[in-house]
């Protein structure tokens, strides 16, 4: 008998060394955000109002706004990094969500960005995937990227330099460059896009595969057709193109009614300046990620942000050192991202 008393004693005095250890690490952790100088605000920067990225920030704003000292988070629709870059620079944007792929000339200083030199920006979290694409109807019968020539072709969007990129990437899989199209122009919006495919107006556009569009295209023309890559047409486009990659994606995903391989993807991504306070860092991601059932219902593609996905991926520019210790702390770290990592801060010297 006074040994199972004893067993019980012991059993008990276990539990409360455990609960202990427990408060203390949260007490811990509270102190390390009382610790941390939190700014009273953030700014993101995002497209247009209504957009995918626009409303996933204003989603992330919430929960930040809700689980640290920050008081306010603004999203302002900058569009892409030719104007947010040099803001942030400045430090007049902390955040950025924006196509990993786009941001490859900002971070390098190269391109658009060759006279101002490269900018400091670091990826936190990696977040929806979707397909850059050349969309179409049936009765334009374009089946091949070789059937573009002689066509009339939406191929950019004003500050978005990765449509008329990948779009030159994907002629040029076949032979073909922007003079073999009958007409390569620059579409005013997504929703102009669309209605002038509709109506006869354009032949084809290019854009990521947006589920609202290609419903639209759906219901008017009976199918958006998208113009698949061959294998190794997928493999000369991503070869020479850092932060693009071939992909399939599955009937449906995308309200596509065939599956679509070879697809051309990116990833969008939430990226930071480099100077944040790797505290801040850390406690955002952490905010974000371990709040994501709070903030995904603000869009379709916010399921695609948790941990069970894509956080961490082979990005286009380094991670930040505060996102780099949650990122260990989950064990999400590995030894492959550590070295993609150390490869691309070589090049910053």
């Amino acid at each position: 008998m006074k040994k199972i008393l004893k067993e019980r004693e012991m059993g008990r005095a276990l539990v409360g060394f455990i609960s202990i250890l427990t408060i203390l690490g949260v007490l811990q952790s509270n102190l390390a955000y009382a610790q941390t100088k939190w700014p009273d605000r953030f700014i993101f920067a995002a497209p247009s109002a209504g957009t995918t990225n626009y409303m996933i920030a204003v989603g992330m704003g919430e929960v930040i706004k809700k689980y640290t000292p920050v008081k306010a988070v603004q999203v302002l629709p900058l569009g892409g990094p030719a104007v947010w870059g040099p803001m942030m620079k400045k430090g007049e944007v902390d955040f950025a969500i924006q196509a990993g792929a786009n941001v490859v000339d900002l971070f390098l200083g190269t391109g658009d960005f060759t006279k101002m030199g490269p900018i400091p920006v670091r990826t936190v979290i990696g977040g929806h995937i979707f397909p850059l694409m050349f969309h179409t109807t049936p009765e334009k019968n374009i089946k091949t990227l070789s059937d573009l020539k002689n066509k009339v072709v939406y191929t950019s969007m004003m500050g978005q330099p990765m449509f008329i990129q990948i779009a030159s990437a994907q002629l040029a899989s076949v032979g073909l460059t922007l003079k073999d199209l009958k007409s390569s122009s620059t579409m005013p919006s997504i929703a102009q896009a669309t209605t002038d495919l509709i109506e006869g107006r354009v032949d084809a556009f290019i854009y990521p595969v947006v589920p609202t569009s290609v419903h639209q295209i759906n219901q008017a023309k009976g199918e958006c057709v998208f113009i698949n890559l061959t294998e190794k047409q997928a493999d000369y486009v991503q070869e020479n193109n850092p932060g693009y990659f071939k992909s399939i994606i599955s009937e449906g995903k995308f309200a596509n009614k065939k599956e679509m391989r070879y697809a051309i993807a990116f990833q969008t991504c939430l990226h930071s300046r480099a100077d944040l306070d790797p505290e801040v860092a850390y406690g955002i991601v952490k905010t974000i990620l371990d709040h994501h059932n709070e903030w995904v219902q603000t869009h379709p593609q916010a399921k695609d942000w948790g941990l069970d996905k894509s956080p961490v991926s082979i990005a286009t520019e380094p991670y930040h050192i505060g996102a780099i210790k949650y990122y260990k702390e989950k064990g999400l770290w590995t030894n492959e991202v550590q070295q993609h990592n150390d490869k691309l801060m070589k090049q910053l010297k």
